[in-house]
């Protein structure tokens, strides 16, 4: 027979009806415990989750919200027009590249896991971005300063991409059936306030320093502030634990090991509808909430500080709209809520509704596609039952 070895080392205090040792398997346990929320209530995990996400999309906006002031810092100042061109060139390479970090990022998360993925992710974006906060201009580095911001803005890019999926994905296995479209909605919620929280610390920046904002730099203080941001995100999303569908798939070990060519074969019409709703969302969404500010201050000569206020304020309403409106679907169901909100999108596409139509649409897609997703991937370990979806 084998023999079982314990390691034991001196503790403080007895255990009860112990020998006053206090076990490694008991402080591993206990640090696990303090480690990890075994979350009571899917509220108590999601909670973390949105945090995170409202940091992510902080850290993204930044860049959109300061495109008129840092395009000449990166960039060679000729025409002005032609600077935010270029500026707003390097902030499509990040849109660019999310596509990749989903694909990337969301094979990981079903390989090793949804939580080793999406701490890391926090990390990542966090960096880069106060990575732009300490990057010399043009005049300093010369034509080291676009490509490094090119590099920087595409580990971005990355990590925004590897979020919507990894922590949308997570999100959703833990939310109880019949609230779904509640929960998912605060993913949606808290990107709005991310970003709007971003356009909103830039036009304070701005306010600080309205003489010589580009000689002081007052704008790299909202990149920098993102590193300790994205560290505290870190720190609480390191406290949620694995959903139980993913531990259930793991140690069945059915998982699929070719996801995409699958997803085409089985779920080609649904790709397809999501791919061009999300794209068509993304697309109004980035033009209403991050260029037009921008253009308009820089060829109508608004006020900067006043175009991102009022984006900023628009972007709360967006995230009271979508908190809403979850709810709503899951009352009356996905379709019924797309398309009500697009009747109402129509007449609004001239000022800021256009985008939310796409983005309401999109989301009914995704959820129809993870929820296919998840089924698909736990079926064979009897985990999720269509039924139940």
């Amino acid at each position: 027979m084998g023999s079982t070895t314990s390691f034991a080392i001196p503790g403080p205090k007895s255990l009860p009806g112990g020998s006053g040792r206090t076990t490694l398997s008991v402080i591993s346990a206990t640090r696990t415990w303090q480690r990890s929320w075994h979350a009571s209530s899917p509220r108590t995990a999601v909670l973390p989750l949105c945090l995170g996400n409202a940091v992510q999309w902080y850290d993204f906006a930044l860049y959109g919200a300061f495109a008129t002031i840092i395009g000449p810092v990166f960039f060679p100042v000729e025409d002005p027009s032609t600077v935010l061109l270029a500026a707003f060139a390097v902030y499509g390479t990040a849109l660019i590249i999310r596509p990749v970090g989903a694909v990337l990022f969301g094979r990981m998360a079903d390989l090793r896991g949804r939580r080793a993925v999406f701490v890391p992710i926090i990390v990542l974006m966090a960096g880069a971005t106060a990575a732009v906060g300490f990057l010399p201009g043009y005049a300093v580095i010369g034509v080291l300063a676009p490509i490094t911001l090119l590099l920087l803005r595409a580990i971005q890019g990355l990590a925004a991409g590897g979020e919507l999926g990894v922590a949308g994905v997570l999100i959703f296995e833990r939310a109880p059936s019949q609230q779904r479209g509640q929960f998912s909605s605060w993913h949606t919620a808290t990107l709005a306030l991310g970003l709007g929280v971003g356009m909103a610390v830039a036009a304070a920046l701005l306010v600080a320093q309205r003489t010589h904002p580009l000689d002081v730099g007052w704008w790299r203080l909202a990149f920098i502030l993102a590193l300790p941001l994205g560290l505290v995100a870190r720190f609480v999303r390191r406290r949620v634990s694995e959903t139980s569908q993913f531990l259930a798939v793991q140690q069945s070990g059915h998982l699929i090991k070719h996801p995409i060519p699958t997803l085409w074969a089985n779920d080609r019409l649904a790709m397809l509808r999501g791919f061009a709703l999300i794209a068509a969302g993304s697309l109004a969404f980035n033009t209403f909430f991050v260029f037009m500010p921008n253009h308009l201050a820089a060829t109508r000569k608004l006020d900067l500080v006043a175009t991102l206020s009022i984006t900023a304020a628009t972007l709360a309403v967006a995230a009271a709209a979508a908190l809403a409106l979850g709810r709503l679907s899951d009352a009356v169901g996905r379709r019924p809520v797309r398309g009500r909100d697009g009747v109402v999108a129509v007449p609004l596409r001239d000022h800021r509704g256009g985008s939310h139509h796409a983005t309401v649409g999109a989301r009914a897609v995704q959820d129809d596609h993870l929820e296919r997703r998840t089924w698909r991937l736990d079926w064979s370990a009897t985990v999720l039952r269509r039924s139940d979806i």
